[in-house]
């Protein structure tokens, strides 16, 4: 529990006729801020007259890609998180990053498993002066964040399976709450000041909870059609399941009114509007639990083509196409006075189309150097209304570098950069994207016949953003909202090749 005084304390001892609407107005206008799905929003002159969340149920789902756009997944494989550059893979990864390249690999069956264990924390801080906290933080951690993918090669025809989390993959653990669900709460000691009753503080136990990932089981066949062209066609059928659980409890305010034999001690915020004769906002504020589930399913149809003009020099493209994700609710219990999953109602969480290039260049017998990029089509996907805060389709790109030190061991490090196409009012405590610069090592260790380990470790340096904010009919109405991520992995994968 945490509890600060508030600094607008007011010293009036008189106690204005009471209003039960008041307050029911005022629960009513703080829900529309933060739960529009109850109380629709209103946005003038480009400042935030009512906050652009769109609810729990969209902001958290799938939230947090730990490499790629907004939504994806992109680090596939041991060998991106080494090396980052898999654009143009002829690897067995290439059956994720460049599947027409699976055609250069040997004949015969090739196996992989990789894991990754993933840490990534997540640091909002809010200046808005009426909250008890400045910083709020929330960590998620995956152990166990599989990639396994298998290909059968002969001749001029492959095909390849493949398995992973597309989107999503851990669980945010929000301890204390965020800012966007404490604010209406901390507004409440102003709102009794400003029926006449001394109130300077509030305290609140808020939690939150949200598990989100999408499972993608993939197929595709690649075809060479000379020995310089290669191309691929193939599908990935996407099985989201994301589970959210949340608490609102003890409620607190310390309104100073003797007239009702109230002190100035802090006092469960039911009992105090329960007795002025407004229940309710003593119904809204009661202890609540948030238990809820969705699912949903999409299929993404993919394309791609694989040029290599020399023995030294490979081309990549891939194309992922749109995919339509319909998700629906499955609702044990939601907050009372605000519900955010109403049980049954389905909604658009779609994948976004995406464009992929990459170049890889063999200098030397040992040493190969590989670049690329993604271009992720955000503002085309249906986000119920979301995708409109993007202001631009995020970009990223990507350099890497594999030195074989050995016939048995290659040495790789890569280098990504990430663009942040999203606009100020796309930014909210439960949903943020922040622009990132990625570094990643490793290596490749033969153990003996077609048996081979790939290690790698990843880390990514955020980029912090500032936006400001403005919440009008409070005396201080400006404050600023900094978003900031930290994030790492390890990554551990076995390969196996039966050649014929």
């Amino acid at each position: 529990m945490v509890t600060r005084k508030n600094r607008r304390s007011g010293n009036r001892a008189e106690i204005r006729k009471w209003n039960p609407s008041f307050f029911g107005l005022l629960f009513k206008e703080s829900v529309s801020i933060f739960f529009p799905s109850i109380y629709p929003p209103k946005i003038t002159g480009g400042v935030m007259r009512r906050s652009v969340i769109i609810g729990l149920l969209l902001l958290v789902m799938v939230q947090g890609a730990f490499a790629g756009g907004i939504l994806t997944n992109t680090n596939q494989s041991v060998q991106f998180t080494r090396m980052l550059a898999r654009n143009a893979s002829t690897d067995i990864d290439a059956v994720y990053f460049n599947p027409a390249g699976i055609t250069q690999l040997a004949d015969g069956f090739h196996f992989a498993l990789h894991n990754q264990t993933i840490s990534q924390g997540r640091i909002v801080t809010s200046t808005f002066s009426y909250l008890n906290r400045e910083k709020y933080e929330g960590d998620t951690f995956v152990p166990v964040f599989p990639n396994l993918y298998a290909v059968y090669k002969k001749e001029k025809m492959a095909f390849a399976l493949g398995f992973g989390p597309i989107a999503g993959g851990g669980s945010a653990e929000f301890k204390n709450g965020l800012p966007d669900l404490e604010m209406p709460l901390s507004l409440i000691p102003l709102s009794i000041r400003a029926a006449g009753i001394p109130t300077s503080a509030y305290s609140v136990d808020l939690a939150f909870e949200g598990v989100s990932i999408i499972y993608g089981i993939q197929f595709s066949t690649a075809y060479a059609l000379s020995e310089k062209v290669s191309v691929s066609v193939g599908a990935r059928y996407n099985i989201a399941s994301n589970t959210y659980e949340g608490s609102l409890k003890n409620v607190m305010v310390n309104p100073n009114a003797p007239a009702l034999g109230l002190g100035g001690t802090l006092i469960p915020a039911t009992n105090f509007f329960t007795a002025i004769g407004d229940p309710v906002t003593a119904m809204g504020l009661s202890d609540q639990e948030v238990d809820a589930k969705q699912s949903g399913n999409g299929i993404t149809p993919i394309i791609g083509l694989n040029i290599k003009p020399s023995r030294c020099l490979n081309i990549g493209l891939k194309y992922e196409m749109a995919t339509k994700m319909e998700i629906e609710n499955e609702t044990q219990k939601d907050l009372i006075a605000m519900p955010q999953f109403e049980d049954g109602r389905k909604m658009r969480k779609d994948l976004p189309a995406i464009l992929a290039a990459g170049v890889s260049y063999r200098v030397s017998d040992p040493l190969l150097i590989s670049v690329g990029g993604n271009l992720y089509f955000d503002k085309d996907a249906n986000w119920e209304g979301r995708e409109k805060l993007v202001d631009s389709n995020l970009w990223e790109m990507q350099i890497g570098a594999q030195y074989a030190v050995s016939e048995n061991i290659k040495v790789s490090a890569g280098f990504q950069h990430t663009a942040n196409g999203v606009s100020d009012m796309y930014q909210t405590g439960l949903d943020y994207f922040v622009g990132a610069n990625a570094i990643g090592a490793g290596a490749r260790i033969g153990l003996g016949g077609a048996l081979a380990l790939e290690l790698g470790g990843l880390y990514t340096m955020y980029q912090p953003h500032e936006v400001d904010r403005v919440y009008p009919g409070v005396p201080d109405p400006n404050y600023q909202v900094t978003f900031d991520k930290t994030a790492w992995l390890l990554s551990v994968g076995l390969e196996y090749a039966i050649r014929k």
